[in-house]
């Protein structure tokens, strides 16, 4: 204790306006801590209670959170669209439930938890982030068998002209059940969540030397990064199993009514979530040398409030106290303008970048034909790269140059308005496939899928998408509207023979002996832009994640030292507002206004089953490009905005008494302030209670 005496003497023994600039000291600090729970404090464990060895398990918390709800989220959508029979707006909507919760709870989540027992805070987060996986794979549990035509039957069966075959659609309430049990697992996952870049991040930032912090924060969030790898993998693998694994069926991945085992994802990632909870109860408040590292932390704060937190209120109950403390800080925060536009800039990255996270994969499958699961890994190589060379590169930048405060703003406005012409790569797309009655008319001219004389006596259904390509390179809705009457199967595909469409629009020779037949799928389209697309949307991305650990970093150190989990979580709340929660519905909007054919259920509109590529990808640039503009002037206002920093203030206060012209100090409560300081701040924060 001698060391901590004499350092407290250091920090003390400056002169009256210096005492200002440094925040009281933090008792909790000075004491002891050992990692353990209750009475349970084992010697050979407390090799855990190191920086190295919490950021170890926050990387696995990071990769958990990840998987869930980007990684596993992502991939699955789609699936579970036409599982349930959802519009791609309404499968926005449950994504966006996530961030609606942790914007509505992270303020306080996070005002709260950064007072209290951080790591505790977050072993109790995973067990909530956990039970939320769980209750999201509970419809496949608890609500029947998947029928792949929409129907009441779980056997899926051919439909061909003429076909005697019994159909009745089902309406019952499973997918509203399902859509609920979806929201409510989304809101579990939020409170889980909440936590895990604000409070987190706040209580690295307590263990870990300034000079390291940006590295450690860059392995942090690389490693975060990793969750989606393991989502996307998991998920995307799990696809090519049947959602059934019980039944046996004759659908294939490639087929259009296929539904992979979406659900076992989440049941194994949530049950590792609860395991992970365990090590974050045992971790201590603090760490041996947080005083330390709270010294040199306090010197990069920027000059914002000098108050002491403790001082603000004199009277009243403690609850009083703390609701009248939580309204100041909030509302210094609001009127900290640089803070303010740097999360409003975060949140334009968010409106664009989350819309893209939540349906890459569905992009995929419709503009370049990929499979659900080829989707999956795509999308996921594509996340996964471009977040850690950027996360990491960004990190890299701040060490390596030494940036700090508006040098950091100054870096993001350049990368941000450099994306935006990059993003015109994603018009890249191949054309849409041509479905006869759809998009291309019949022999007869007309369109509709009933349209064409050919089917008129067929007695074909319109409740499930079966594409066949024809023998004369057209795709027909089903075998019923491409007129076949039979099928056969082989080992690799389905066929079908005496298909009268087909007859009608092939010209043959009369000695030409032709069974007219079409094969299982839609038709192939040539199509080699893929990697085109693949490389642009990487340069994309990569700028945005570059961005990612200089925001972060400069929130924190923008504010006063004891904002930074309040500030971290406001900050949460704003770019989910503004950014992530209506990202997700936009892009759905976006998909659903370039839809060409709809399944059609119970009187309402389902699940899309051809969109048009052309306007999907206009739409998602023409969205894209303008919102990246807004977000670069936000950065440059963020860059001019910002305050003086504490060694800034210092050093012009040296000038100012060496010329004679300081401010006169006064004493207030304990705490050093100038006249001025007193006179603006006074009559707000030390009004006698009556």
């Amino acid at each position: 204790m001698a060391t901590s005496h004499e350092e407290l003497e250091e920090v003390e023994s400056t002169s009256d306006c210096d005492e200002v600039r440094t925040p009281a000291v933090p008792q909790e600090l000075l004491a002891s801590y050992n990692f353990g729970c209750g009475p349970f404090h084992p010697r050979s464990l407390q090799f855990l209670a190191s920086r190295r060895a919490f950021t170890v398990f926050l990387c696995l918390f990071a990769v958990i959170e990840g998987a869930i709800v980007i990684g596993l989220t992502s991939v699955n959508l789609s699936s579970i669209s036409k599982r349930y029979h959802f519009t791609s707006t309404a499968a926005g909507v449950i994504p966006t439930t996530f961030d609606i919760t942790v914007t509505l709870s992270v303020v306080f989540i996070c005002y709260f938890g950064g007072r209290a027992h951080k790591p505790r805070w977050l072993g109790i987060s995973m067990i909530v982030l956990g039970i939320g996986s769980l209750t999201f794979a509970s419809p496949q549990l608890f609500l029947g068998s998947y029928s792949p035509s929409g129907g009441s039957s779980s056997q899926y069966q051919d439909e061909l002209c003429q076909d005697v075959r019994h159909y009745e659609i089902s309406c019952l309430e499973s997918d509203r059940i399902a859509y609920g049990l979806f929201v409510f697992g989304k809101v579990l996952m939020g409170l889980g969540a909440a936590p895990l870049y604000t409070v987190a991040q706040a209580y690295l930032d307590e263990i870990v030397h300034p000079k390291y912090i940006s590295i450690y924060m860059g392995t942090y969030h690389a490693m975060g990064i990793f969750g989606p790898v393991l989502g996307y993998g998991l998920g995307s693998s799990l696809l090519s199993v049947y959602v059934d694994p019980w039944t046996e069926t004759s659908l294939k991945p490639s087929d259009p009514s296929w539904v992979g085992a979406w659900w076992i994802s989440f049941l194994l990632i949530g049950i590792l979530s609860l395991m992970a909870a365990v090590p974050f109860l045992m971790y201590p408040r603090y760490l041996s040398d947080s005083y330390s590292i709270w010294k040199e932390r306090v010197k990069e704060m920027a000059k914002t409030y000098k108050d002491d937190p403790d001082r603000l209120i004199q009277k009243g109950s403690i609850d009083v106290r703390i609701l009248k403390d939580f309204y100041i800080q909030i509302r210094r925060l609001f009127l900290n303008p640089s803070f303010i536009f740097c999360s409003l800039a975060l949140g334009g990255l968010y409106l664009v970048s989350s819309g893209i996270v939540v349906f890459g994969p569905q992009f995929l499958e419709s503009e370049f034909y990929q499979s659900p699961t080829a989707a999956g890994l795509i999308a996921g190589a594509i996340g996964v790269t471009t977040a850690v060379f950027g996360v990491l590169t960004g990190a890299f930048i701040i060490y390596i140059f030494k940036l700090r405060g508006r040098k950091m703003m100054f870096l993001c406005f350049v990368v941000s308005i450099l994306s935006a012409p990059l993003a015109l790569g994603l018009f890249v797309h191949c054309p849409s496939t041509v479905v006869v009655g759809i998009n291309t008319p019949g022999m007869n001219g007309s369109y509709g899928v009933d349209g064409a004389s050919c089917v008129q006596e067929c007695d074909c259904l319109s409740h499930s998408f079966e594409p066949v390509c024809g023998q004369n390179g057209l795709t027909y809705f089903s075998p019923c509207r491409a007129g076949c009457f039979n099928t056969t199967n082989s080992v690799d595909e389905k066929n079908y023979h005496n298909c009268q469409c087909v007859k009608d629009e092939i010209s043959i020779n009369s000695n030409d002996s032709h069974q007219y037949t079409a094969s299982n799928g839609k038709c192939h389209v040539d199509c080699k832009l893929l990697i085109p697309f693949i490389v642009g949307a990487m340069f994309v991305l990569s700028s945005v994640f570059v961005l990612q650990i200089p925001i972060y970093y400069f929130t924190i150190r923008v504010v006063a030292d004891d904002q930074r989990s309040l500030a971290l979580g406001l900050q949460s709340a704003i770019w989910r507002l503004s950014g992530a929660i209506p990202g997700p519905i936009i892009f759905g909007i976006i998909f659903d206004s370039s839809c060409l054919k709809w399944e059609g259920t119970c009187g309402h509109h389902g699940n899309c089953w051809l969109y048009d590529n052309s306007h999907l990808s206009l739409a998602t640039i023409s969205f894209a490009v303008p919102v990246m503009v807004v977000v670069s002037l936000f950065f440059l206002l963020s860059f001019l905005t910002f305050p003086k920093t504490t060694k800034e203030e210092e050093q012009e206060r040296s000038g100012s008494v060496k010329d004679g012209s300081s401010d006169s100090c006064v004493k207030l409560n304990g705490v050093y302030e100038t006249e001025s300081e007193v006179d603006d701040d006074k009559e707000q924060l030390i009004r006698p209670e009556n």
